[in-house]
């Protein structure tokens, strides 16, 4: 909850600061963002790669587990552009981009905002860490009604790391190589998915 909150207030005292015209302009120029998302790219790669516990989950992988971030992605896209017809301002396009962000708000709201502007990255922004926090509140209630790897679908990208020690709580020990597995292929995924939908 603690770093769903942190980038909330980061996103705002952006917005706060550009609203006030303060702060260099090389913050406010398209390359900045651009540059800003190739060197989280490459953390995330590093980070990833150097896991222990992903090269263990990987090398007990079997074939159906890519059915579970593949399911998550074809679900949360579908769902979001569903979801956009009842919205006026956003388009299905727009909407399936949104959901392409898969939980990962960074990554996912830097591409938005330079294809298609503010007012959707900020949809997009909200929308995944309003992902995030219902895995952190529901994860519980999830387990319950639709079984152990419900968490991990909510979780998306996030099951990775982030909403990882939720789903351990809830969905027990059995569940986490799915949900790394499924975590690092989403987030993986996320930069080309919606490239390719804000470029259709």
């Amino acid at each position: 909850m603690k770093d769903s909150l942190a980038t909330l207030g980061c996103f705002a005292a952006g917005i706060a600061l550009g609203w006030a015209h303060i702060g260099p302009q090389w913050m406010v120029a398209g390359d900045a963002s651009t540059w800003a998302l190739y060197l989280l790219l490459f953390l995330v790669g590093a980070s990833t790669a150097a896991s222990p516990e992903i090269r263990h989950s990987l090398r007990a992988l079997r074939p159906w587990i890519m059915l579970i971030p593949i399911a998550i992605a074809v679900g949360s896209m579908i769902g979001s552009g569903i979801v956009s017809f009842l919205l006026p301002d956003v388009s299905v396009q727009e909407g399936v981009a949104v959901g392409a962000g898969l939980g990962y708000y960074s990554v996912s709201s830097v591409i938005i905002n330079e294809a298609w502007g503010t007012k959707i990255a900020a949809v997009a922004l909200l929308a995944n860490i309003i992902r995030e926090t219902a895995t952190f509140i529901g994860s519980a209630f999830l387990v319950r009604w639709f079984g152990k790897l419900a968490p991990v679908a909510a979780g998306g990208a996030t099951s990775l790391d982030v909403t990882l020690p939720t789903i351990l709580r809830y969905s027990g020990s059995e569940s986490v190589p799915a949900a790394i597995v499924s975590g690092a292929v989403l987030t993986a995924a996320v930069p080309f998915l919606v490239t390719l939908i804000v470029r259709i």
